[in-house]
């Protein structure tokens, strides 16, 4: 898991060095606060935010286009797999999928309530991924996204901020108040982490 947070954490910096270019040209004619990006397996650049954008560059950064979404929600995580497979999620319950690289997106999960708040998603696999959300909210996919099952945590109803994996396989998940789990089964069931009390929120 090591690469993927690799990527994410350069998507961070190249995100942060590239933003006044795209806000600046309005692609898409959206100028919108950008809220997450990653790395893909192929070194292209996607980065997702308000309204529904989805932007892509395969030149570290230089130039961007606007990837077509089904939905205009806020976005607010985007995870590969690889080059080709990935995820968004968002507000009002959006759960997108990829399998061509970011060029077609295919809304899941349409029973989730427009009242879910997705923050974050991580791609543990081809077929697996799991997106988690405000007050306490975990969804995890083993099938690319044809079905979501709710997972059991000790969140109750506690803000959910990131989802990330280790070189282990373990996935963990930082929230709010100092919340702070684990799982060892690919999302299936969560433990917390002991924490020192009055931690602050995790992100």
């Amino acid at each position: 898991m090591l690469p993927a947070l690799a990527r994410r954490c350069c998507a961070a910096l190249l995100f942060l060095l590239s933003a006044w270019e795209i806000g600046a040209s309005s692609i898409g004619g959206a100028r919108s606060l950008l809220l997450d990006g990653v790395v893909r397996a192929d070194g292209a650049i996607v980065v997702v935010g308000e309204r529904g954008v989805i932007l892509l560059s395969a030149d570290r950064g230089e130039s961007w286009r606007a990837l077509s979404a089904p939905v205009t929600s806020a976005f607010t995580g985007v995870s590969f797999a690889d080059a080709s497979i990935g995820w968004v999620c968002g507000h009002a319950g959006a759960l997108l999928a990829t399998r061509d690289g970011g060029r077609t997106w295919e809304r899941q999960s349409p029973d989730e309530s427009s009242d879910t708040v997705f923050l974050d998603i991580a791609a543990i696999g081809p077929d697996s991924a799991v997106a988690v959300g405000a007050f306490g909210v975990i969804r995890v996919t083993r099938d690319g996204g044809r079905s979501w099952q709710a997972s059991d945590s000790p969140a109750e109803d506690r803000h959910l901020n990131r989802v990330v994996g280790d070189t282990g396989g373990t996935l963990w998940i930082a929230g709010e108040s100092g919340l702070l789990m684990r799982s060892s089964d690919h999302g299936g069931s969560w433990n917390a982490v002991p924490m020192p009390d009055e931690a602050p929120s995790l992100y």
